[in-house]
């Protein structure tokens, strides 16, 4: 009897274990807006979920996880966030760190084959805290998480979150739905709270009643602030727009309610540290390994495009036309892969430099100044079995080291041998991944990325760039000076490098024309970098 007992459980158990799941709990009655910042709420759109969130971040599932677009769970079609297999994995803000402060609670529809599921917030620094609760395997689970809780957590900072995650350490398929943080409705007479805000016409990206801080871009050498308008939510709040000045500078909106005594202030920062669309790196197409097909601008015509990514970046933004990769270095780095079922190995031993483009709005530096790196990583296991690890192109402050110095507030088009990571000890049969960081411990911020491909001769900047910036450098080649000069802008610094990426010659200067002695340099190809206040541009110099 025992044993008969015991194969009626395991099939039951296993009927569970293999159903799929019904149909998705709809979402309570609609909340006000100002009451809700909503993530994900399938199809019955009961509220409106921010935008710019990456539901298929790559941390350590085996595939990313991906939002179902046609999973019918009943006759309405429901869709829902499906993890098959989860270990653990998450939900990445993309650089719109959300301030849910005001909220009280996490809401969350889940259902799950397995009896546990971990939930945790987080913020820059913060670690894990996670919120562990009790699932009906097999049915939805509907849960309002108090914020209390992940308050717990010192380090947390719920007015700066950038990251949710989600962990089940037995590999249990987890379905979600309804997705939003909210708190209980205010009293129409004190709620003095805004249901949009308008920047130029166009509501600002990301916009909650509940978040009263606003940081908006403006392209650099930007010097007007935009206009913006407001709306409250209750028709007897009113509200006193004080509008921006200048840039940077910032507009504010006083909201008072109905009764005449509660009062909310919302701001909005103007900044000048938006790039326009960066120049393109001439090569010929049929010379170019482009990283990212959509991040390329038309140079290339093969691609190798990660399967995965890991890291933190803050998207693809356009840029006037250009898409761009943007970072934040202070989060975290970012970069990709590619895994067919196991790593792959790439030879890029045809190719001969690494191109690309960055953008670095000025910003407070970290402890140590400011730090940049381009990395290329290999495996460890290609079929020459060598270059495994990581082999860094390093831009650090001048006067700090590192391969070359890093320019602020311009697009800096960058050409590296690829013997520079040769030299340190990479082999180009074994590239396994590329990586944007800097030291953990360094705190240059924003930096967008563009260019950025693998070529078989040094790529040469486009005939915009060169429209800009009107060079000559004369003898050249030479046995004893380069002279360089230009006729529509003032020279700030030129770098020399050798075709091994080793920079050899660093020079400061503030004229329209600059020597450069070739005293101590061997003869042969050498590449110059010339930064001046229109732009920077790279010429070849030769030795003789």
């Amino acid at each position: 009897m025992k044993k008969i007992t015991l194969l009626i459980a395991v099939m039951i158990s296993s009927l569970v274990y293999a159903q799929v799941p019904t149909s998705a709990p709809t979402a309570p009655p609609v909340r006000e807006a100002s009451d809700v910042i909503s993530f994900y709420g399938g199809d019955d759109n009961s509220y409106t979920n921010i935008t710019g969130v990456n539901f298929q971040v790559y941390w350590s599932q085996p595939t990313p996880p991906w939002v179902a677009p046609n999973l019918a769970f009943d006759a309405a079609g429901n869709n829902v966030m499906m993890y098959t297999a989860l270990g653990y994995q998450g939900v990445d803000f993309n650089g719109n760190k959300q301030n849910v402060s005001g909220m009280e609670s996490l809401h969350i529809d889940i259902w799950t084959n397995s009896t546990s599921v971990d939930l945790t917030l987080l913020s820059a620094g913060s670690g894990d805290f996670p919120y562990n609760f009790p699932a009906n395997p097999g049915a939805w689970t509907s849960i309002d998480i108090p914020l209390t809780h992940f308050a717990q957590n010192t380090n947390l900072n719920l007015a700066d979150l950038n990251e949710m995650k989600f962990y089940n350490g037995n590999g249990a398929d987890v379905y979600i739905d309804n997705l939003y943080f909210w708190k209980p409705a205010a009293d129409p007479t004190t709620d003095a709270t805004l249901s949009d805000i308008q920047v130029g016409g166009t509501s600002i990206s990301g916009f909650s009643g509940a978040t009263t801080d606003y940081t908006y871009e403006l392209t650099v050498g930007t010097t007007t602030a935009p206009t913006i308008t407001a709306t409250t939510t209750q028709a007897g709040a009113s509200a006193v727009i004080t509008q921006a000045t200048a840039v940077p500078g910032s507009a504010t909106v006083v909201v008072t309610a109905s009764n005449g005594t509660d009062m909310e202030t919302y701001t909005v920062n103007f900044v000048a540290t938006l790039p326009g669309a960066a120049g393109s790196i001439g090569s010929p197409a049929g010379e170019v390994l482009a990283l990212l097909d959509n991040v390329s601008n038309g140079t290339a015509t093969s691609f190798w495009n990660p399967s995965y990514f890991f890291g933190t970046s803050q998207g693809i933004v356009n840029l006037e036309g250009n898409n761009a990769v943007k970072m934040d270095f202070s989060v975290a780095g970012w970069g990709g892969g590619i895994n067919n079922g196991a790593d792959v190995y790439t030879d890029v031993s045809s190719y001969g430099f690494l191109n690309f483009s960055y953008f670095a709005p000025t910003g407070a530096a970290g402890a140590n100044g400011h730090e940049v790196k381009f990395i290329l990583i290999g495996g460890g296991a290609s079929p020459g079995g060598t270059g495994g690890g990581e082999f860094s192109y390093t831009f650090k402050e001048a006067g700090q080291g590192g391969d070359a110095d890093l320019v602020f507030d311009q697009w800096v088009n960058v050409t590296v041998p690829l013997s520079h990571f040769v030299n340190l000890g990479w082999a180009t049969d074994n590239f396994f991944q590329f990586k944007l960081g800097s030291t953990s411990d360094l705190n240059t911020k924003v930096v967008y990325f563009d260019n950025m491909f693998f070529s078989v001769n040094a790529g040469t900047l486009g005939a915009d760039d060169f429209n800009v910036v009107e060079l000559s450098a004369y003898p050249n080649p030479s046995n004893t000076n380069w002279n360089i000069k230009t006729s529509n802008s003032v020279i700030t610094s030129v770098e020399v490098f050798n075709l091994l990426g080793k920079r050899v010659v660093s020079l400061k200067n503030n004229s329209t024309d600059v020597a450069i002695s070739t005293e101590g340099l061997t003869s042969g190809i050498y590449l110059a970098r010339v930064t001046t206040d229109l732009g920077t541009k790279s010429i070849k110099l030769i030795k003789n």
